[in-house]
């Protein structure tokens, strides 16, 4: 619509301004990075498979050179690591600063003061309060070699450095200022979707919150936040941390389901997505009694697999969207794609570069953007579909008035028609009847006086008719249902269309339990059009008889009619409001009777039934019995 942004313009303007954010935490992870002058000139490592060597003979054992961060995957080995450091000539304060601070067990080996023979271990493992460790080097102290132990139950990466004091505490202070600006962005976002999820409690929301409350869980841990903290220190456990990892891997995946199922999946699309959350509901019931390393690794494993079909389902459900669909597709297929990635990584099946360390750390800023913007466009899309809900609303309430108005006219019109054809009709009658009286019985002038008569009957019945016709389409009238006798109906009846070709087939003396003048519009329309559309001269029969339906007993009303020149009635269109054959259109009529009988019988609470031969034709209906 003019002036109207488009989708595409939406999303310019949005990364213009969340560029500067990307580049303003890139400058936060860096500053630190750039000051800090790792003061390791060399790295090896050895895989300890038992687990169970002491120093002693590590030190002897072949090493291997190592990248700034060790990833060895999901792997039950003790990994050592030999770091020689150039110990700067002024000596002075050091600190040896590990990532993450998550590892099961890590221990540093450093050689012990005043030249004594041997190494002093340093335990830095989760439950610990120190993130890093620190000590003095003496001044114009050569190269000195030192060693790291560690082992982990999940996935095993870490990246160990050796910074000065000043530098350290830059780069403290950069995790710090990351920190808030990663708080206040969960924060925000945790706001903005507190209020639609207590609203509307949907699982795309509930999932992202959880989600979300996972990460930042996750990053905390990650990076020693709450190990620093005596309380937290305290609270928070291994167990709680796999826990956590968990949760992530759960309501991430939970997220992109649900997102894909809001675009349209199909039936087999939906059964592979319900077979990955009872897989997940498995892994949570087992977490008690599983071994933790099988555990995350099943569970990683799952969530791998969910994520590369997620990967190819997107382009399939996406593929044929437009406008803010297509981008959302777009940014959830980018997302699954870097989670894919990040699981590579944790797999240690791609080697992750020194930077992707604080992979954690640029989850935590880039997710809640994600999905800040992907909540905004669906909230978005929502509006647009109340919005045009609304306005369908308010036209289907301006069509029904139009409707209704247009009804009233047509009442009042028919009123004034049926008023209006009546009185002539009536003084038409009533000469004809007079002009009778004075004419010679059986002359052709009496012959000419009863056509006029039965024409002025037809179209008297015609008008009642149509009268019935739109009381009944108005509801005007409810049924009466009541118990009365059949022979004074059948009576009342026989004196309307006459006895001369109708006969009556068997028991007359029953109690109905219905209303007696719906009743008898209904068998003056089916006996009527059996007498219009049969043979001519030949007989209509009304059959009658006792049948019981659920138990119930009932009187079943069976009208039988030779076929006549208008021939078998359309199955399909015989009870349709002014329907009427070819063959019939040469008898007068509106098309009404049969709807109308119809109608009335379900408002009784029963149905005409229709069934024919090749030469005759049967209408009938079951009517209770008191």
């Amino acid at each position: 619509m003019p002036g109207q942004p488009s989708t595409q313009g939406l999303a310019t303007a949005l990364w213009a301004r969340l560029r500067w954010l990307f580049l303003c935490a890139a400058m936060l992870l860096g500053v630190g990075s750039a000051g800090a002058a790792d003061l390791v000139i060399e790295r090896s490592y050895f895989e300890d498979p038992t687990g169970n060597m002491a120093l002693s003979e590590v030190i002897q054992a072949p090493f291997k050179p190592a990248p700034k961060v060790l990833a060895q995957g999901f792997s039950r080995s003790t990994f050592w690591l030999r770091l020689v450091v150039q110990l700067p000539a002024q000596g002075g304060p050091l600190v040896l600063h590990a990532v993450p601070s998550t590892i099961d067990k890590f221990s540093f080996y450093l050689p012990q003061e005043g030249g004594a023979a041997g190494f002093q271990e340093v335990a830095l493992d989760f439950s610990s309060l120190e993130k890093s460790y620190a000590w003095t080097s003496a001044a114009n102290a050569p190269a000195t070699t030192y060693y790291v132990r560690a082992s982990n139950r999940g996935s095993l990466a870490f990246s160990v450095e050796v910074l000065s004091a000043s530098d350290f505490e830059k780069d403290e202070v950069t995790r710090g200022v990351f920190l808030g600006a990663v708080t206040t962005c969960i924060a925000m976002v945790m706001l903005g979707l507190l209020l639609p999820t207590l609203t509307r409690f949907e699982p795309l929301h509930l999932c992202l919150m959880v989600n979300l409350v996972a990460r930042y869980f996750i990053y905390l841990a990650w990076f020693g936040h709450l190990q620093s903290d005596q309380m937290f220190a305290n609270l928070v456990s291994k167990e709680i941390f796999h826990f956590a990892i968990l949760v992530d891997i759960a309501s991430g995946n939970g997220f992109q389901w649900f997102l894909l199922q809001r675009a349209g999946l199909s039936r087999w699309m939906t059964r592979i997505g319900l077979a990955f959350g009872y897989a997940v509901i498995l892994i949570f019931l087992l977490f008690p009694f599983l071994d933790r390393h099988v555990l995350l690794q099943l569970a990683f494993a799952l969530s791998f697999c969910s994520l590369v079909v997620l990967l190819g389902l997107q382009p399939l459900v996406y593929y044929k969207k437009r406008g803010g669909q297509l981008l959302i597709g777009i940014l959830a297929t980018l997302m699954v794609a870097w989670a894919v990635l990040a699981s590579l990584l944790l797999f240690g099946i791609v080697q992750p570069q020194a930077s992707e360390i604080n992979f954690p750390a640029w989850r935590m800023l880039t997710a809640p953007l994600f999905f800040a913007f992907l909540v905004w466009m669906l909230e978005r899309q929502r509006r647009e579909a109340m919005e045009k809900a609304q306005t369908q609303q308010m036209l289907a309430h301006q069509q029904a008035h139009q409707e209704s108005e247009k009804r009233q006219v047509q009442e009042r019109f028919m009123t004034m028609l049926m008023h209006e054809v009546k009185t002539p009709l009536s003084i038409i009658q009533l000469a004809a009847a007079s002009l009778n009286r004075h004419i010679a019985k059986g002359s052709d002038e009496a012959t000419r006086i009863q056509s006029i008569d039965k024409s002025v009957d037809d179209l008297n019945a015609l008008v009642e008719r149509c009268a019935q016709a739109e009381k009944l389409a108005q509801g005007a009238e409810n049924p009466q249902i009541h118990v009365f006798s059949l022979q004074p109906l059948i009576r009342d009846v026989l004196d309307s269309l006459g006895r001369e070709r109708i006969e009556i087939r068997g028991p007359a003396a029953a109690e109905l339990k219905s209303d007696y003048q719906y009743l008898r519009v209904i068998l003056l329309n089916l006996l009527g059009n059996g007498l219009k559309y049969s043979a001519p001269g030949s007989r209509v029969i009304l059959h009658l008889a006792p049948v019981s339906r659920e138990a119930q007993r009932g009187l079943e009303f069976r009208v039988e009619n030779q076929v006549g020149a208008a021939g078998l009635p359309d199955m399909n269109h015989v009870f349709s409001r002014y329907y009427r054959s070819e063959g019939a259109r040469s008898k007068m009529g509106a098309g009404l009777g049969l709807w109308l009988a119809q109608e009335i019988a379900r408002q009784l609470g029963t149905e005409i039934f229709l069934h024919h031969t090749a030469d005759h034709v049967v209408f009938g209906l079951w009517v209770e019995t008191a």
